[in-house]
């Protein structure tokens, strides 16, 4: 489904291109037109590929099962540090002595 949906927007998509240099009143609005159903296909598209993208994640779990939400969730092992960061320097002063800043 996923390969009809994505050649179909391209398809769509190229024609909108294509059309797009039109003059008149109306080939402008038809252009509109496709260029909205053009970016709805894309959409389609997109979210059908997430479908597939997920349904190899859910696969690759394996016997256990876990869903992409519980991979997600799992954190890194934590290390303390040794010691706390150093404190930053004070930045040094950018104008010249005497001078006003604003001048």
């Amino acid at each position: 489904m996923w390969w009809i949906v994505w050649i179909f927007s391209t398809a769509v998509s190229v024609f909108s291109i294509a059309t797009s240099f039109t003059q008149d009143p109306q080939g402008i609005a038809d252009n509109t037109v496709t260029t909205i159903v053009a970016y709805l296909l894309a959409l389609a598209a997109v979210l059908l590929a997430m479908k597939v993208f997920l349904g190899f994640e859910r696969q690759a779990g394996g016997a256990a099962g876990q869903a992409l939400g519980d991979r997600a969730r799992r954190e890194w092992p934590h290390r303390p540090r040794s010691e706390p960061d150093p404190e930053p320097e004070p930045a040094a002063a950018v104008e010249s002595e005497g001078q006003n800043p604003a001048a």
